[in-house]
């Protein structure tokens, strides 16, 4: 979030249940402002798994494997 070619940039979450495919593109549907993105917490990678194409193909597939 923000930044100029990634400097400066914020990398945040976003929840799984606010997550949809339109076409070939993922989008995050929030009600969160720019400001509440720009207070919320830094994500830290080490504390969240990361996830692969090779395991899931769609977002739908992901949010079925973690009960959602």
């Amino acid at each position: 979030m923000g930044g100029i070619l990634g400097i400066g940039a914020k990398q945040v979450m976003a929840p799984l249940d606010q997550l949809s495919l339109e076409g070939d593109r993922l989008i995050w549907k929030t009600s969160q402002t720019k400001d509440d993105l720009k207070q919320s917490a830094d994500y830290e990678k080490d504390n969240h798994r990361e996830v692969s194409s090779n395991d899931y193909q769609t977002v739908g597939e992901l949010k079925q494997s973690i009960g959602q």
